[in-house]
């Protein structure tokens, strides 16, 4: 049998196919906590996972491993990769693409309205909703820069997941402080659950 996989909506209608989610993740450190969300938005959602690896992402998560927790994966530092998979079909077969870790040159480039990568190309392709959750350390997120590319990004219509403040250890200067870091596995899995959800109640035809 071909097609997508069945799936119950959270609503508790009649099953239907799976949501198509796009993960597309950058070469932030916290990337290599991407198997955990996969592992869980597989688990509580129930939907096909494909992730996009940028080539600075596959530095930090081989493609192979990413491979164990999705569906399947688009790995950037494959010459080939884009031109089996052109951006324009591939924002068009998922039903919502997820940034995660989103990085702060990934924001400026979305917000210029570049296409240096296939990930990038592919938002600027996008016609589903498009949410992405930034990564970066605490002195780049409070820069002007930074603060002025959110503002656009949701200016532009796409949604930035705010980050989770707290405890955590710092890669650059090796001790504990106080950071942005991106919100739990199951906070990120209930936010696109209540994303798709929308959508579909959104599409879902209008009785006369």
């Amino acid at each position: 049998m071909t097609g997508r996989p069945a799936q119950t909506s959270p609503a508790g209608d009649q099953p239907g196919p799976a949501a198509r989610v796009l993960v597309g993740a950058c070469g932030a450190a916290s990337v290599v906590m991407l198997p955990n969300y996969l592992a869980t938005m597989r688990a509580k959602l129930g939907c096909h996972v494909t992730v996009l690896l940028t080539a600075s992402a596959a530095r930090f998560i081989p493609p192979r491993t990413a491979g164990l927790f999705a569906d399947e994966v688009l790995d950037s530092t494959d010459p080939e990769v884009a031109f089996r998979s052109n951006h324009v079909k591939v924002a068009s077969s998922h039903d919502l693409i997820l940034v995660l870790p989103a990085t702060a040159n990934l924001l400026a480039d979305v917000v210029h309205g570049h296409a240096p990568t296939l990930l990038t190309a592919t938002i600027l392709a996008a016609h589903t909703p498009v949410l992405l959750v930034p990564a970066m350390n605490r002195v780049m997120w409070s820069k002007p820069a930074v603060t002025r590319n959110l503002a656009q990004c949701r200016a532009d219509g796409l949604e930035v997941i705010e980050p989770e403040w707290g405890e955590g250890f710092e890669v650059s200067s090796k001790r504990m402080v106080q950071n942005p870091a991106m919100p739990s596995f199951t906070d990120i899995a209930d936010i696109i659950g209540e994303r798709l959800e929308k959508a579909r109640i959104d599409q879902a035809p209008t009785s006369a």
